[in-house]
């Protein structure tokens, strides 16, 4: 029997990542490369690793969910879905599925210590379910109905005032950056992977990570094309960016010289994106952003006035708001629903008429 994994324990066995590569440690001891992109890797290896246990538990049930159903959702949300599964399978892998109760669930969200991550996870668990029944593995699913821990939308609405001074104390490149977001309300990993191709004649043309799935049977990544058409504000924002990289210098050997050539609007001194599509993550932005918001905080404090923490997401969230307040249909704005954006997004003041009566 191997040792246990200390690191990637939501990878299933023989499946290993190293220096970026996820590798496959065939019967005979050898280790085949499976690529860089984790979903891709995923269902190399449940080609190659033929899985014949009968769906009697749980963890079994979970590892053929992991093998045909997370691989069709997009990238962000598979390694949403990988985590949660490795929390699901220390509570639940060990059930029969006739076995899970209603209580069990509730037990699973009171002594969860994240109780919106234990929402998302029962969430999960539920679907689980769902594909069990259809798999003939359950018959019942005891996720349906549970009433879920509560949780407190987010409703911070930056005022214009506080987003200018945050800009004023920020670098052209966050200063830049707001400003393209304000107009746009394009998420952070859309903004952070947009290629200058994105570019065209007509607008910005780019497919929302978020809502972009994988083809069951070819693999391929889908989603619906946006375009945000061009008005002379954006475009003059969009030609600052440009001109900004090609003002901004690196230190090469003691000399100041021009910064690499790159395909994103938004780079690195290196010309690499700031965001990394295989973890979702975007740690070096995010260690920048709050450097200048601390900064602007501590600015406004010597000022004699409190400027309420926000973050780089309540952007998407005023440009949505102001959308709204100026006629415009700010779920188009986003890409959203229409409930979803009210619920979420829509943090302008509700303003109505009083009643008008009749003298």
């Amino acid at each position: 029997m191997g040792r246990p994994r200390i690191h990637n324990r939501d990878l299933p066995p023989r499946l290993r990542l190293q220096d970026g590569t996820y590798y496959l440690r065939t019967k005979d001891g050898k280790s085949k490369p499976l690529g860089k992109d984790r979903a891709e890797a995923l269902s190399e290896y449940f080609k190659l690793v033929a899985d014949t246990r009968p769906l009697t538990t749980l963890d079994t049930i979970m590892d053929r969910y992991l093998r045909e159903e997370v691989p069709t959702k997009a990238p962000r949300t598979q390694l949403d879905n990988q985590k949660e599964l490795a929390n699901l399978r220390r509570s639940f892998g060990h059930f029969e599925p006739k076995a899970v109760t209603a209580q069990d669930i509730y037990t699973y969200l009171d002594g969860r210590r994240g109780k919106v991550r234990a929402n998302r996870e029962i969430a999960l668990l539920g679907h689980i379910f769902k594909k069990a029944i259809r798999w003939g593995a359950a018959t019942l699913n005891p996720c349906t109905d549970i009433e879920r821990n509560p949780e407190a939308p987010r409703d911070r609405l930056i005022g214009d005032r506080e987003l200018e001074f945050f800009k004023q104390h920020a670098s052209p490149l966050i200063r830049a950056y707001c400003e393209f977001k304000e107009l746009t309300g394009m998420r952070k990993g859309d903004i952070l992977t947009l290629t200058r191709s994105a570019l065209q004649d007509d607008g910005i043309h780019y497919v929302a990570r978020k809502t972009r799935r994988r083809n069951p049977k070819t693999g391929e990544l889908r989603g619906r094309k946006r375009v945000i058409l061009w008005t002379p504000e954006l475009r003059e924002v969009v030609e600052h960016i440009l001109a900004l990289r090609q003002r901004r210098r690196r230190r090469v050997k003691g000399k100041r010289v021009p910064l690499i050539d790159t395909v994103y609007l938004f780079a690195t001194l290196n010309g690499q994106p700031y965001y990394n599509p295989e973890e979702s993550q975007s740690s070096g932005f995010n260690a920048i952003w709050g450097r200048y918001m601390v900064k602007a905080k501590a600015a406004a404090q010597s000022e004699g006035w409190t400027l309420e923490h926000f973050t780089e997401h309540d952007i998407r969230a005023k440009a949505g708001s102001d959308a709204e307040a100026a006629g415009q249909k700010g779920y188009k704005l986003l890409g959203n629903t229409e409930p979803q954006f009210q619920s979420t997004y829509n943090r302008g003041v509700e303003k109505v008429l009083p009643v008008s009566r009749v003298r």
